[in-house]
């Protein structure tokens, strides 16, 4: 059987870090570990000071979009902490800590089986209009605000780390929807941040899900407020820093690198009414295929295709028709509905 004392956080600095053990030996006799002794100087924080804010001290901050910049004071709260962090850390300085060590069993969890009902939540925020599904009570109503300013250094108005052995794991996952009088979901869309699944399969850095309803407007959508403006819409990065294809705000023109067709080179760009009237490019390059590779020319389809062959027959002129490949010759083919001729 052991027995430990730790000291209680009014003790000095030097004795917080402390614990005195006490063991039984074998023949009854009590014998005393001797703790290794620590100092103030092995304490990664022993420079830094938190003490409890003065009843002058300024009023709580108002939350939210408050006018875009939540910059305000005099929001009313009936309870309130406030501590006063100073001095030099090494470590981080937390002005309160919910810790849960959940050793509860709960139902198994698996591909669409959902087990939030029956999970364990260190903190739960409700926020609920009496009646709500049938209420008139006009005003906002949010579950939580986060208010950081910050001078120099990095800031970030929640950070999270979640990790998983086996089975599914998302830094954020919500369900919005607008509901009818009996609060039935209507039109629900589903978002998953930073998805890491293990269990199923797949790392997605974001999942836009259509949840309820039909012809929901978009799965994304990237504007600007007011006189705003985006350099570009959209950018992707290559592992080298390198971009690899964006989308510009001035004009939504795509600028990217190569555009793959599938298998049967069958891939299109533009809009069926409006494909290939203008191009912003000086320079149009076909990449070398087959004759026997080209899509189907003949029979009204294909009309409108152009492409570059390795392989014409070594007789093949303008005007020719080429009905198969095999040669040497490098030449530019148009179909026109019914055959492939060079030009």
């Amino acid at each position: 059987m052991s027995l430990m004392l730790i000291f209680p956080g009014t003790l000095p600095t030097t004795l917080r870090a402390a614990a005195i053990v006490f063991a039984m030996a074998t023949g009854g006799a009590i014998s005393q570990a001797h703790p290794t002794p620590t100092t103030v100087a092995d304490l990664p924080n022993a420079d830094a000071v938190e003490t409890p804010c003065e009843p002058e001290h300024e009023p709580a901050r108002s939350g939210g979009l408050v006018g875009i910049a939540p910059d305000g004071t005099g929001a009313t709260a009936r309870e309130r902490t406030c501590v006063v962090l100073s001095g030099v850390r090494r470590a981080a300085q937390i002005a309160r800590t919910i810790e849960v060590k959940d050793a509860g069993k709960g139902p198994p969890s698996g591909p669409g089986i959902s087990t939030a009902a029956n999970g364990s939540y260190a903190l739960s925020l409700v926020n609920v209009r009496p009646e709500w599904a049938r209420s008139g009570i006009t005003g906002e109503a949010d579950g939580l605000s986060v208010w950081i300013r910050q001078a120099h250094g990095d800031t970030a108005a929640m950070l999270a780390n979640v990790g998983v052995r086996n089975g599914f794991a998302t830094t954020l996952e919500s369900y919005t929807f607008a509901a009818d009088e009996a609060g039935r979901p209507l039109r629900a869309v589903r978002t998953q941040l930073g998805v890491v699944n293990p269990r199923d399969g797949g790392e997605y850095g974001l999942v836009l899900q259509a949840a309820d309803g039909n012809g929901l407007s978009a799965g994304l959508r990237i504007a600007s407020i007011g006189p705003a403006t985006w350099k570009n819409y959209l950018e992707v990065v290559d592992p080298a820093g390198v971009d690899v294809a964006k989308i510009r705000g001035a004009d939504g023109a795509f600028v990217g690198g190569d555009l793959l067709p599938g298998s049967d080179l069958s891939r299109s760009i533009g809009s069926p009414g409006a494909r290939y009237l203008a191009t912003n490019t000086q320079v149009l390059a076909l990449a070398p295929a087959r004759f026997a590779d080209l899509p189907r020319c003949g029979g009204n389809a294909g009309g409108g295709m152009i492409a570059f062959v390795t392989d014409a027959p070594r007789t093949t002129g303008a005007r020719k028709s080429i009905r198969a490949g095999g040669g040497t010759r490098p030449t530019f083919v148009k179909c026109d509905g019914t055959e492939w001729t060079a030009f």
